[in-house]
């Protein structure tokens, strides 16, 4: 597509958008993941020692559970976060350049 017209504006402002929704999605995934990670590390910082025996033992299942940390998932696709956005940007952008290459438009 030539740089110019109306066409191109559209595609390009559709393409930069499509972007920055997907980056958004993965920053906050990533939020996600890295909350998540603190709980465990937040509960065994707190004064359980001084807690019931009941009590302790929901911080240690707390403790035992949170040691896997949440995160967003895009079914088949892996996990929604900051790392996933870089790997399918530069993905893209190989595919992009090979497109064309092979097209023969090659800059």
């Amino acid at each position: 597509m030539p740089p110019s017209g109306l066409m191109f504006i559209r595609v390009l402002l559709h393409s930069l958008c499509t972007v920055f929704e997907l980056g958004f999605f993965c920053w906050y995934g990533s939020e996600v993941m890295h909350k998540s990670e603190r709980v465990y590390q937040d509960a065994y910082e707190s004064e359980w020692q001084d807690l019931s025996s009941g009590a302790k033992q929901f911080i240690c299942m707390i403790i035992m559970r949170a040691q896997r940390p949440a995160a967003v998932r895009a079914g088949l696709f892996g996990d929604i976060c900051l790392p996933t956005f870089t790997t399918l940007l530069k993905n893209a952008y190989s595919y992009l350049a090979l497109l064309q290459q092979l097209h023969g438009g090659g800059a």
